[in-house]
């Protein structure tokens, strides 16, 4: 679902064909995650993009 999601996303901003859009959709990995789950500890270096197919990713910067 969440795959057909991001392949519509993607679709609405770009004429790629069948074939560069399944190259793209290589580069994603679909996860879920619980609700308050904390998707990057505090301190770490973030590495990573998310796409959010649904619900709501609450986003936090701690300025020491």
């Amino acid at each position: 679902m969440a795959e057909s999601i991001l392949k519509n996303h993607i679709k609405s901003y770009t004429n790629l064909s069948e074939e560069e859009l399944t190259e793209v959709l290589s580069f994603f990995d679909c996860q879920s995650f619980k609700k308050k789950e904390i998707l990057l500890p505090a301190g770490k270096k973030c590495s990573r993009l998310f796409f959010v197919a649904k619900g709501c990713l609450h986003l936090y910067f701690i300025d020491s």
